[in-house]
């Protein structure tokens, strides 16, 4: 019989009478795991509920239009899969583990799917894929100059190896970048490599650095901070055939997702007419958000149209840590209904916005303008690092004249959520935040408007202003902070406080600024 799924998810399985379904617990290639041959390139598949089916000796890769997981999925032997639609059930559980290939196939939209489901990952059960662990980015511990062909790190990276691809973000001051001729958009001067070779706290690269990374200098010469690199490699990796129309992963039920890489992944655009909800990687109304250590990362050779990377949805107490955005379109971490509460955003690292949709005021309000985070309040927000953005590292954005329901604590009933004004909300944390050759630092919007709000020290170097307040009434007080403009044309603190009646700073140490407030 059909099941009745949520949020209107076609019972894919169900819904083709040719399904090949499994027959009893077994290994994918096994003849007698199956009620029919063993599955090919264009079947239907699906695991029933109380069988287990592991990739183990599979000896080429797992290739199906869609598999459907209604009991247990496992590939813990590094088996690639080529897969149109993979669907976990609620009583389903996936676990991909260690080394892996995803490839979402080309083609066609799945029968029966008017809400263009299809063509992605979706997890509604208790899944986990999980990749090998590694240190996400490491900070440098010397000057990164033209010709260089070897970086040294503050200190030992855990699990990088010879092979990986690291991104080397540009880090002049913010003025200096030059726009393009044509289109106007920043031209900044990051670098990808390969590591040749790693010995201690040096590694190598296959290519000589073309440009210079210049660390944050104070007033007397002195090296304030190094900047960082970022690890773009992960042993898991999810890729779409089709990068015009391409996946993406959806979760509603309990997903731990750590140390994945996605490629061009989510379809969702800055255009308004897209199909929505179809993102990168997306928790919508289900449980906690368990995303760590992943990577996101789109092409480079063209203009980066998606919305949003990493998605919470109406998604609660959860975990968004250590991961890289690298490219982003509309944002890169996104709060959509701006209720999400309780969850940590922690560690995440935004390296340069190649959207289409512009950096405005209208673009902001929409989380398209290619911020790092889009929302945030009533959520803990520190130890970010934010680089190569033409926009604001943070947007903190509220609702002008909404209210908001939200979960008081895990597992808190629906119907018990208290409802409140939705520009009153502040951040629970907002600390230790470091913003490297952005426009500015964070902008709020709507948001504390009876006090509250707090950014607590965080660092600015290189950026054109290093906080500015913003637009349309909310409270913020800063201290503790360093700015470290780097250019005459920099500024420390732009408040208009007509704006900002609410706004403090105190503690804030400035240097080499063109203004200071």
């Amino acid at each position: 019989s059909r099941m009745i799924l949520p949020h209107n998810v076609p019972d894919f399985a169900a819904l083709n009478p040719a399904t090949i379904h499994s027959g009893q617990t077994g290994d994918w290639t096994d003849p007698e795991t199956w009620d029919g041959p063993v599955p090919g390139p264009d079947d239907y598949v699906c695991v029933d509920e109380g069988h287990i089916v592991a990739a183990v000796h599979a000896r080429g890769p797992i290739d199906c239009r869609m598999l459907a997981v209604q009991g247990t999925f496992e590939n813990a032997g590094g088996v690639p899969m080529r897969i149109h639609t993979l669907i976990e059930y609620p009583t389903g559980k996936v676990a991909i583990t260690g080394d892996c290939q995803i490839t979402i196939k080309a083609g066609p939209f799945l029968d029966n799917d008017p809400e263009e489901y299809s063509r992605g990952i979706l997890l509604m059960g208790n899944a986990t894929i999980e990749g090998r662990a590694k240190s996400p980015y490491m900070r440098t511990a010397a000057e990164m100059r033209t010709g260089h062909a070897s970086i040294t790190l503050e200190s030992l990276p855990d699990g990088w190896e010879i092979g990986d691809e690291i991104v080397i973000p540009d880090t002049r001051p913010y003025p200096e970048v030059k726009n393009d001729s044509t289109t106007g958009a920043k031209l900044f001067l990051w670098e990808v490599r390969t590591i040749t070779n790693i010995a201690g706290q040096a590694i190598g690269l296959d290519l000589p650095l073309v440009f210079n990374h210049p660390p944050a200098r104070r007033r007397d010469g002195t090296v304030e901070a190094y900047p960082h690199i970022a690890n773009l490699t992960r042993s898991i990796k999810i890729r779409s055939e089709d990068t015009d129309e391409p996946g993406h992963v959806w979760c509603h039920g309990p997903a731990k997702i750590h140390f994945t890489e996605n490629f061009e992944m989510g379809r969702t655009t800055v255009n308004p007419l897209s199909r929505i909800g179809r993102y990168d990687r997306h928790w919508h109304h289900g449980s906690a958000p368990d995303c760590i250590g992943n990577v996101s990362r789109y092409r480079t050779d063209r203009k980066n149209k998606r919305k949003w990377s990493t998605t919470i949805h109406n998604s609660h107490f959860g975990m968004v840590k250590d991961n890289i955005f690298f490219g982003i379109g509309g944002a890169g971490i996104a709060l959509e209904d701006r209720n999400e509460t309780g969850s940590v955003i922690s560690g995440n690292m935004f390296i340069w916005a190649n959207g289409t949709a512009g950096h405005g005021g209208a673009q902001k309000r929409l989380g398209i303008d290619g911020s790092g985070i889009w929302g945030g309040q009533n959520n803990r927000v520190f130890g970010n690092f934010f680089y190569d953005l033409p926009t604001s590292g943070i947007v903190g954005m509220g609702l002008e004249n909404g209210m908001v329901s939200m979960p008081q604590f895990a597992g808190q009933p629906r119907a018990e959520w208290p409802s409140v004004k939705g520009d009153s909300l502040t951040f629970i944390e907002n600390s230790e935040n470091e913003f490297w050759t952005c426009e500015d630092s964070m902008q709020l919007w709507q948001m504390g408007v009876l006090g509250g709000n707090r950014a607590i020290a965080c660092r600015v170097y290189h950026c054109l202003i290093g906080f500015n307040p913003y637009y349309e009434r909310h409270s913020m007080h800063i201290s503790e902070w360093v700015i470290i403009g780097g250019h005459r044309k920099s500024t420390g603190i732009t408040w208009g406080a007509a704006h900002n009646p609410l706004f403090s700073a105190a503690n804030v140490r400035m240097e080499r600024v063109g203004t200071g407030i």
